[in-house]
């Protein structure tokens, strides 16, 4: 209230004191949008969430070609089976979310985050996606029911459709069930996270190779397999938000009576 005060003394430019009005309101709506975003992944943002509206049908079409190339009769009882059991738009997202938080918001953006790091993340978000799914139709009546209304494919569901499309036996099925049934009950090793996380890692960098890549810098003396933004695609992603930023400012009443336009 002070500088409103100080603004409208005698003397001062009506034209300047609305400039810095209006300077402050964007200054102020700037500091507001980084505090709402503040603790905010990369991939919640409005940038990221742009992000993964333009590139998740792209990863998705090639996680389906890496799906439909499961074709074995015997299914193994790790994290393979979750390359089949989750839908590959729900893998698509679940990976591309990982992916834009690792290499997005890290302390040296043009290195990235080790691969394997990254690989491990995705995987322990699936783990997470497919157990959710499991919960939805393995609980209680409530929860059946919001599966059921939001069209929700369960694991048992995608999973015995996805066999039935490949022509295999009765006895894969019930391997499946089983595979599902120990995927969804203990916890994942290490190397089981890796695996999936890897594998979707791979399906999305090769379907967005304008967005990421899989590099190896030296550090420490040695090489270390890293997973980054493009850099002119990380500027871009910083100049959207700080434009988002821009356009939110703090709305105030104006100093000066408006004036007719000029430029038209």
């Amino acid at each position: 209230m002070g500088k409103i005060e100080i603004w409208r003394q005698e003397g001062v430019d009506p034209v300047l004191s609305e400039m810095s009005w209006e300077r402050d309101m964007l200054t102020r709506g700037t500091e507001q949008h980084d505090k709402r975003n503040e603790g905010t992944t990369a991939a919640k943002t409005a940038t990221g969430q742009s992000i993964l509206r333009k590139f998740v049908k792209r990863a998705e079409e090639a996680i389906e070609l890496m799906q439909a190339g499961v074709n074995r009769p015997r299914v193994e009882r790790t994290a393979k089976g979750t390359l089949v059991v989750v839908p590959a738009d729900t893998l698509a997202m679940v990976a591309l979310r990982v992916i834009i938080d690792r290499t997005c918001t890290v302390p040296e953006p043009d290195v990235g985050s080790p691969y394997a790091t990254v690989s491990r993340l995705i995987g322990q978000a699936v783990e997470t996606e497919l157990n959710y799914r499991h919960w939805l139709t393995s609980s209680n009546d409530e929860a059946k029911a919001y599966a059921k209304e939001k069209g929700i494919a369960t694991p048992s569901s995608f999973a015995e459709r996805k066999v039935a499309d490949l022509g295999v036996t009765e006895r894969s099925i019930r391997q499946w069930r089983e595979t599902i049934k120990e995927l969804t009950e203990y916890k994942w090793s290490d190397l089981s996270e890796f695996y999936c996380g890897d594998t979707l890692l791979q399906c999305v960098v090769s379907a967005i190779p304008e967005g990421f890549e899989v590099h190896t810098p030296w550090r420490t003396g040695k090489p270390v397999k890293c997973v980054r933004m493009i850099p002119s695609f990380l500027d871009e992603f910083h100049d959207r938000e700080s434009r988002n930023a821009m356009i939110q400012p703090i709305r105030l009443p104006m100093l000066t009576v408006p004036q007719k336009w000029s430029s038209m």
